[in-house]
């Protein structure tokens, strides 16, 4: 037989207590009455399961920004070229934007960094006009 302390039967009628509740429709003021409704030893559990999230949430890995690995002037309608999903049209180390049949845009980053065939394949293209490297590297984008 598993003995359960008072903090863990206060934290378990807690719980289920709040199992039984909606909160997201709950005023204000119905929500001070159910909090008023809690024993002393039910609060001080929801006040500690309170503190373990906010400390948890704190400590939860962020995920990572992304940096393009390439910064270039964004391309305006007419340096797009149409590319009906057959070979890569421009050398591999050229810097370009590109359209996906889904919508998406990719880039700026290198030719050799897209799939040009297939699927999702590229409907558009346009040549970066000023390209820069960044600093960092990433592994974005749909390619190789």
């Amino acid at each position: 037989m598993t003995r359960t302390t008072i903090a863990e039967r206060n934290r378990n009628s807690v719980r289920a207590k709040a199992a039984e509740v909606d909160f997201s429709s709950m005023s204000p003021r119905a929500y001070e009455e159910w909090i008023n409704s809690l024993s002393i030893g039910e609060f001080s559990a929801l006040l500690d399961m309170h503190s373990e999230f906010l400390a948890a949430e704190k400590t939860a890995p962020a995920e990572p920004e992304y940096v393009p690995p390439f910064t270039a002037d964004d391309p305006v309608p007419s340096d797009w070229i149409e590319h009906f999903g057959d070979e890569k049209p421009i050398a591999d180390d050229l810097v370009c934007w590109v359209t996906y049949r889904d919508g998406d845009i990719g880039g700026p980053n290198r030719a050799d960094h897209f799939i040009w065939e297939g699927e999702d394949s590229i409907t558009a293209f346009a040549v970066a006009q000023n390209p820069k490297r960044r600093q960092a590297t990433s592994n974005e984008g749909r390619g190789a």
